[in-house]
C-alpha cells in the first residue's frame, strides 16, 4: 500500500511540472484545406486578440497569419473552427481518427537579424495531408 502511495505521490508530481497556457481559437476561412502558417513575433503585426480567455487566431484565405505576439508554450486545450457563413467546429485527430487537423509543430528559424517563431498545421484529410506538399517555412 505505501508503495502505491509513493508511486501516485510521483506521477501527480510530475503532472504538475507541465506548465498551463491560454488556449487557443483558430479560426479557418470556410472551406479551407492545406498548410497553415503562423508567425509570431513580427513587429509589423497586430498583437493577439483575447477573447473569452482564449488567444483568437483570424486565419487569413491563404492559410497565413501574422502576430507581434510570442507563443505561448504548455499544456491547453485549443479549438479549431470554420468560419465564414456559418462557425463549425473542425475536430483535431489521431491517424484514423477522422479528423481534419494535423501535423501541427511549432519552430524557429535564425536569420540575421532574428530569430523568427513559427507554427505551422495541415488542415484536410489524412488522405490529403499524407499526399501534401512539405509544410510552409517562414
Amino acid at each position: 500500500m505505501r508503495a502505491l502511495l509513493v508511486a501516485l505521490v510521483f506521477v501527480l508530481a510530475l503532472c504538475g511540472c507541465k506548465k498551463a497556457r491560454t488556449a487557443c481559437v483558430y479560426e479557418i476561412p470556410e472551406g479551407f484545406t492545406g498548410w497553415v502558417l503562423i508567425k509570431f513575433g513580427r513587429t509589423n503585426c497586430p498583437p493577439l486578440v483575447k477573447r473569452d480567455g482564449k488567444l483568437i487566431f483570424e486565419i487569413g484565405l491563404d492559410g497565413r497569419f501574422c502576430t507581434s505576439s510570442t507563443p505561448e508554450f504548455g499544456w491547453a486545450k485549443d479549438a479549431y473552427f470554420y468560419v465564414g457563413k456559418s462557425r463549425t467546429a473542425i475536430p483535431s485527430t489521431v491517424p484514423g481518427g477522422g479528423g481534419l487537423i494535423w501535423g501541427g509543430g511549432t519552430g524557429s528559424v535564425q536569420t540575421k537579424s532574428a530569430e523568427k517563431t513559427y507554427q505551422t498545421f495541415y488542415v484536410g484529410t489524412e488522405n490529403q495531408f499524407t499526399h501534401a506538399s512539405e509544410h510552409p517555412t517562414p
